[in-house]
């Protein structure tokens, strides 16, 4: 079973000891962990609420790279941000909601690299603009 449990953790980018409680992890190894968790359940749709607002820009880097992979493997995914950055580099619909009610809804290109940055693979110039909802 641990090897099991440590083939599933290492494949989403966390290196720990699958043996150590999970509260003796940092905030971005336990994200991990809990990205695993949902995974080893066999999950096609994770929501991430949020989860880089406790962490720094290095810490959030493993995440992102765990997000990129599980969207380039299809899986659903819902990120929810106030970083209008992170929100972009993994997209590719987005809604802006405002006191529970629709604002604007857009599509986006799919990036992938850091925040605000995009690889090599050819996309369209065009960006169709989010369109606003009353």
């Amino acid at each position: 079973m641990i090897g099991t449990t440590e083939e599933l953790i290492t494949s989403v980018g966390l290196r720990a000891d699958p043996r150590l409680p999970a509260g003796r992890l940092s905030l971005a190894q336990q994200q991990l962990l809990e990205c695993a968790r949902a995974l080893s359940h066999g999950c096609g749709t994770i929501f991430f609420d949020e989860p880089t607002s406790p962490l720094t820009a290095r810490d959030a880097e493993p995440l992102f790279e765990l997000v990129w992979q599980m969207r380039d493997q299809g899986l659903t995914l819902g990120f929810i941000s106030h970083r209008l950055d992170e929100i972009e580099s993994v997209s590719d619909r987005i809604t802006v909601l405002r006191d529970g009610r629709v604002v604007a809804r857009g599509a986006r290109h799919l990036h992938q690299g850091k925040p605000g940055h995009r690889d090599d693979r050819p996309q369209s110039d065009h960006h169709p603009p989010l369109r606003a909802h009353r």
